[in-house]
């Protein structure tokens, strides 16, 4: 690392690519916890949830270090 490379804020990144996946029309949820991952035979996913369940095509795991909890 060099006093000429570049410099990040990763509060501002992390809202800057929610704001982008919003334009794609992703939906983010929270504060909710993750109860389970149920994956289906075509591929689709339900997202159990303490707030509800969610059924989806895709999902991306935004935990972090803390993404296996």
């Amino acid at each position: 690392m060099t006093f000429d490379d570049g410099h990040i804020d990763p509060s501002g990144v992390a809202n800057a690519f929610a704001i982008g996946a919003k334009a794609k029309g992703a939906a983010i949820y929270k504060p909710v916890e993750v109860i389970s991952l149920v994956e289906h035979p075509d591929g689709t996913w339900d997202v159990v949830t303490d707030a509800a369940t969610i059924h989806t095509k895709m999902v991306i795991n935004c935990g972090g270090l803390w993404g296996d909890k």
